[in-house]
């Protein structure tokens, strides 16, 4: 059975990397043309200096939401590579690479439209 859920309710949820948690989502962003989550956006708090990065929804591995808590499937190190983000410039612009060099996107490609923006940050 599938729940839906409202993705305000992801903000302020914790970050658990497969070595722990490394801070909470402060935004989450959206494709404009189909509405999937296409980024979490990171704020890292006191583990990285306030860092903010970007996560692609591929990192997720679950969902605990009585625990306020979003697992992923990368590590703190891989986090910590990351570059930081520009929240005055627009991410498609900003993150944009060829999305065989990431991690893949579980979404279905749409004809005619080039996907080339980052699915996640593992190896920055």
């Amino acid at each position: 059975m599938t729940i839906l859920r409202r993705l305000h309710e992801t903000k302020g949820m914790r970050i658990h990397t497969t070595d722990g948690d490394i801070g909470h989502v402060h935004d989450v962003y959206l494709d404009d043309a189909d509405w999937r989550v296409r980024y979490f956006h990171v704020d890292t708090g006191r583990w990285l200096g306030g860092r903010h990065v970007l996560l692609a929804p591929t990192v997720v591995r679950a969902v605990d939401w009585d625990g306020g808590r979003i697992h992923v499937t990368i590590g703190r190190e891989e986090v910590e590579r990351c570059p930081d983000i520009d929240a005055h410039r627009p991410v498609s612009r900003q993150h944009d690479v060829p999305l065989d060099a990431y991690v893949p996107f579980s979404g279905r490609s749409r004809p005619g439209r080039a996907m080339s923006w980052r699915p996640a940050c593992t190896t920055c």
